[in-house]
């Protein structure tokens, strides 16, 4: 049975969607990746599109594997703020391998260049021996 069974219960449960819209225009520059392998012109599953879905993994641990990706995107509320459609298990099982990670090391950058001074924060913060990192599958 899928994680996310129908859209009332999910719209009362599934956290971290309207953090998706800020991230939205960051995001959009994935949005051509790796589409010059789409000899078809079908492809429906767009670099951003991933990254907001695998996103929504950190504000909710339910969304534990990609057949739960899977029921997410059937949300409409998903859909709206990821701009996608229901996406497929194999469609999300290829993305993994077909978009390269490399991508996101530019927008992570801008994402810390506007964090205020982090290390003044909090002076612990300036006594980390490395940098935190958040993996996911």
């Amino acid at each position: 049975m899928d994680a996310i069974s129908d859209d009332t219960v999910a719209l009362e449960t599934l956290q971290g969607v309207k953090f998706l819209q800020r991230l939205s225009p960051l995001l959009a520059r994935l949005q051509d990746d790796a589409c010059a392998r789409d000899r078809a012109g079908n492809r429906e599953l767009f670099y951003d599109h991933l990254c907001g879905l695998i996103l929504l993994t950190f504000f909710n641990p339910s969304l534990k594997s990609l057949r739960d990706l899977k029921s997410a995107s059937r949300l409409k509320q998903v859909q709206k703020k990821v701009g996608c459609r229901e996406t497929s298990l194999g469609s999300l099982s290829e993305s993994l391998r077909v978009f390269d990670s490399e991508r996101l090391v530019e927008i992570i950058q801008d994402l810390l260049g506007q964090i205020p001074n982090a290390t003044g924060a909090d002076p612990r913060l300036a006594q980390l021996a490395h940098v935190p990192m958040a993996r996911c599958f």
